[in-house]
């Protein structure tokens, strides 16, 4: 078999394009010569007392780090007392709704309404619960219960606030509120995709 004219250049051709190619691939870069000097480097005493301090100071954070942690489990124990604690979400519920009441009577006033609001995860590690409640009273009388609801060891707070003019005479509110409490995440059911 010859080789024609044509088939000669393209060999040609390719010798040409195949040289920069092979020496492309197999020049060393920088990563490839400084790989062997870094092994050499932490394979020598020196490098290996390197190690050794290093490991030794990360040995000594190991205490301090585990009084923190203690710190921070007491802080989280604490806060954790303020939970609502129950068997079910239904006795959850009912324990805020009588709490908020309970500080609504201290102040002299009932709600006409009190109505249990939809359980939600809150943060990832709690269940969060809600009351949503109305009624009337006077402008003292809602100050005060705001107020004696942060001094109540649950963990409670005001998420929405309506208040309007019921009776102008004798200075009556309308008052309205959603009072939120801290649940355990087990008693707040789980929602699967696609079930309402």
């Amino acid at each position: 078999m010859t080789l024609g004219d044509r088939d000669k250049r393209a060999l040609k051709m390719l010798a040409y394009a195949a040289v920069p190619g092979l020496i492309w691939l197999f020049w060393p870069t920088s990563d490839d010569a400084a790989k062997p000097v870094a092994v050499a480097v932490a394979n020598t005493p020196a490098g290996l007392e390197q190690q050794l301090q290093r490991l030794r100071s990360k040995e000594a954070q190991i205490p301090a780090k585990q009084g923190l942690m203690k710190d921070l489990q007491g802080q989280v124990n604490v806060r954790e007392k303020g939970l609502i604690i129950a068997d079910t979400l239904p006795q959850a519920q009912a324990m805020l709704a009588q709490s908020v009441r309970q500080v609504a009577r201290q102040e002299g006033f009932d709600f006409r309404n009190v109505s249990i609001g939809q359980a939600a995860i809150f943060g990832g590690e709690y269940g969060q619960i809600s009351v949503q409640i109305s009624g009337e009273c006077s402008i003292e009388q809602v100050v005060n219960f705001l107020a004696d609801l942060t001094k109540r060891p649950e963990l409670m707070a005001t998420e929405d606030l309506r208040i309007n003019l019921a009776n102008p005479k004798n200075k009556i509110l309308q008052f309205g509120a959603t009072i939120s409490g801290l649940v355990p995440k087990r008693l707040v059911p789980e929602k699967r995709p696609g079930v309402l």
